[in-house]
């Protein structure tokens, strides 16, 4: 099944539509992984915070802050409600990708003439089928990606 994906995306029978949204799933892979890096490392921020908060309330019963305020900014910024709207928007672009691709595919089949005729458009249209639903599949990844980082 990989090597089916890699040969729809990149292989002989993928075109600019299908090699433009692999990389675009690429590089929704990559930013999710960084944003996914520091969240983690914002988290512990605010652990090596609190326990170096507890240390001192159990020595002194008093709080400390070392820290200062605007390094521990919470994991969650406004700025991520961007990140909550872009799935939507990434599914409609894959599927303006495919009706691109069906509309492409359709223009090659002949709808008269005779059966080889038509057997040769249909072969014709197979890769912008394949780009039609390619488009599909990459933007449903890539708001899953996005969705499932969010939620994290």
């Amino acid at each position: 099944m990989l090597t089916t994906l890699l040969e729809i995306a990149w292989g002989e029978r993928a075109n600019a539509l299908n090699q433009g949204f692999s990389i675009f799933l690429i590089i929704i892979f990559i930013v999710q992984a960084f944003r996914l890096l520091v969240f983690w490392d914002k988290i512990n921020q605010w652990t090596r915070a609190f326990v170096s908060a507890k240390i001192a309330f159990d020595q002194e019963h008093a709080v400390k802050i070392e820290s200062q305020m605007d390094e521990l900014q919470p994991p969650h910024a406004a700025s991520d409600q961007f990140w909550l709207v872009i799935p939507p928007v990434i599914i409609m672009f894959g599927l303006i990708g495919t009706f691109i691709g069906l509309t492409l595919a359709l223009a090659v089949i002949p709808f008269g003439g005779s059966a080889s005729e038509i057997q040769a458009g249909v072969q014709k249209a197979l890769p912008s089928m394949g780009s039609a639903f390619w488009t599909s599949l990459s933007a449903i990844c890539s708001a899953m990606i996005i969705r499932l980082t969010t939620m994290l």
